[in-house]
């Protein structure tokens, strides 16, 4: 099985700035205060990316795994590594046929799926990630 987390620095310094910022705005009301646990709780949520490929799917996971997409093998057509744009930026992003989840960089995996479509995968390690899906990728 093939496993890793790549953590998301900028979120985590831009998030836990922002809360820090929010939260010396105390005494101003209520507001802040919510304000510093959205941000906390977002800052939680998309801190890190871990993806694993089995012999079944493929899984991308933000955080501690609410929110997760999961592919399966059985449906993928081809995948390789590419390189997003800075204005795709980062977090989950959709478009037609097209789905991208992102916690650092520029550097992912374009997952083609049999039914069309396409997903892709952050990560820093795109050819060790590639490699895993096309070694798990059921033969036709």
């Amino acid at each position: 099985m093939y496993r890793h987390t790549q953590i998301g620095w900028v979120i985590i310094i831009s998030m836990g700035g922002a809360a820090l910022f929010s939260g010396s705005l105390s005494n101003t009301g209520g507001e802040a205060h919510l304000l510093v646990a959205i941000l906390l709780i977002f800052l939680v949520l998309f801190c890190t990316l871990t993806v694993t490929v089995d012999n079944r799917m493929i899984e991308a996971r933000f955080g501690p795994g609410p929110i997760r997409k999961r592919v399966l093998l059985a449906d993928v057509a081809s995948c390789r590594e590419v390189r997003i744009h800075w204005w795709d930026g980062w977090g989950i992003h959709g478009r037609p046929g097209q789905w991208l989840f992102n916690v650092s960089g520029f550097d992912a995996v374009e997952i083609t799926l049999k039914k069309g479509g396409l997903v892709l995968i952050g990560t820093d390690e795109p050819l060790e990630f590639c490699r895993a899906i096309k070694s798990r990728m059921p033969r036709t």
